[in-house]
């Protein structure tokens, strides 16, 4: 984990989530003991944001998860970052703040992580991807080939973007979904060859 500071370290999110679960179970003990996890709505009244640093610790509500992201990078408050160890995050890598990188999952080849993404096990980002801010990538997803996704982008278990393609803002990719080419409309998107489904 990589600490910015010595502020105290809030999580925003909820105790039963299992995001704070996970990054909870590999910091040590004594560092535990000094995290607190407080709810979007708790962040949101703070009268004294910069007296802490954060790590967004939850994906369920986006429009929610979007709003929290937006304002910590508007007060450009400090957060801490989450780097698996057995992670693989190259040299040529940008990664943001307040990123999230879980277990065997590869950040290669001039890859861009955006702030506040959340990026979950066994996946690959590789070859000049850019992924905006608080994008939140699901267990065993494949995104390469100089593909750039938007901001508050989801892409859910085992899906993929593969070859040049652009995703624009707020848009949510299916398990198991493949996206073939461009998507200029927000809105939720599935299939082998994913295709738009609504909102």
């Amino acid at each position: 984990m990589i600490i910015e500071n010595n502020k105290p370290i809030r999580f925003i999110g909820y105790s039963e989530s299992s995001m704070v679960e996970t990054v909870l179970t590999f910091i040590p003990l004594e560092t535990q003991n000094e995290i607190q996890v407080i709810t979007p709505e708790v962040f949101l009244e703070l009268p004294n944001k910069t007296d802490y640093q954060y790590l967004v610790a939850f994906c369920i509500d986006t429009k929610l998860r979007k709003e929290i992201c937006t304002l910590i990078d508007d007060l450009d408050l400090d957060c801490i970052t989450w780097i698996h160890d057995s992670a693989i995050v190259c040299n040529q890598c940008k990664v943001g703040k307040g990123v999230i990188i879980g277990e065997f999952t590869s950040a290669l080849y001039y890859t861009e992580i955006g702030n506040h993404c959340y990026i979950e096990p066994h996946c690959m980002i590789a070859h000049h991807v850019t992924l905006g801010r608080a994008c939140v990538i699901h267990a065993g997803t494949l995104i390469a080939g100089r593909t750039t996704i938007g901001e508050n982008c989801t892409f859910k278990f085992k899906s993929s973007a593969i070859g040049k393609v652009t995703i624009t803002d707020d848009v949510t990719i299916g398990a198991l979904s493949n996206v073939t080419k461009d998507i200029t409309k927000p809105g939720r998107y599935v299939g082998s060859i994913a295709r738009y489904i609504g909102e």
